[in-house]
């Protein structure tokens, strides 16, 4: 009996742009983004406005902007500006929008290796063109799920302030009542309106996004358990091993190995 699974590549073509300027650089995009845009600010800082969010990035900070959105983009830095853009074609069936954002669990440097990596590899062309697009493909499997729909921020406000202050405090064992206080609900009311829209829990998202971290320092060669105990908030390196295995489907010893040989 043959098994066949089929897939359908879901970027049609991608490019990388690293930018660099002095002190000051002003971004008009009001006509309208052609590509969906991951961007890194390597140096210096930006202000992004939109229809209806702003955005304040740092250096370290990794953010998303879709495509058909109009924003406009304020560049300082001293004594210069640096940052990459990562930008890409979605398939049809894959435009779905999400909130422009800075995607806190994945700013630092761990990113900024991986883009840099992938830099390298489009330059050097031939087969290590395939590396790149593996990389970039892994990227986004690990940041889409960290955006917020377009739908929850308009039609539950509530869930939309929930799913930020999780986004920005992955790293913290807070309650269900310290969340559900932030955003003025009870704590019934907010699990209920999670399962509903998400099909999840609150507490199962922070694990998402506290593995997805984990499996981004892996990725870079920081596999010590201590110090993904640390920045991803786990309080114990049994719970740790448990809940990656359940999201991943590997044990951690197994994924390390495959990202490693």
């Amino acid at each position: 009996m043959e098994n066949r699974e089929n897939a359908s590549l879901l970027i049609s073509e991608f490019s990388l742009r690293h930018m660099t300027f002095d002190s000051q650089h002003f971004c008009d995009g009001s006509a309208g983004k052609i590509h969906t845009s991951f961007g890194y600010v390597v140096r210096g800082s930006t202000h992004i406005t939109t229809g209806n969010v702003s955005l304040d990035l740092a250096e370290g900070s990794f953010f998303f902007l879709p495509e058909g959105i109009r924003y406009r983009s304020e560049w300082v830095g001293a004594p210069r500006i640096e940052y990459y853009m990562l930008h890409m074609l979605l398939t049809p069936q894959e435009k779905q929008k999400y909130m422009p954002s800075e995607i806190k669990a994945l700013s630092g440097q761990e990113t900024l290796q991986i883009i840099r990596r992938i830099e390298a590899e489009l330059k050097a062309g031939g087969v290590e063109q395939f590396s790149a697009v593996g990389r970039l493909y892994a990227l986004c499997a690990s940041a889409i799920p960290l955006l917020t729909p377009w739908k929850d921020h308009h039609d539950n406000p509530a869930l939309s302030k929930a799913i930020e202050y999780i986004k920005e405090n992955f790293d913290r064992d807070f309650t269900m009542a310290e969340l559900a206080k932030h955003c003025f609900l009870s704590e019934s009311r907010l699990y209920h309106l999670f399962k509903d829209e998400l099909n999840t829990s609150p507490l199962q998202l922070r694990n998402e996004i506290r593995v997805n971290k984990a499996v981004s320092m892996i990725k870079l060669g920081r596999n010590n358990t201590r110090d993904i105990l640390i920045e991803t908030g786990f309080s114990s390196a049994s719970y740790f091993r448990k809940i990656f295995k359940e999201q991943t489907g590997m044990s951690f010893s197994e994924y390390d190995k495959l990202m490693t040989r």
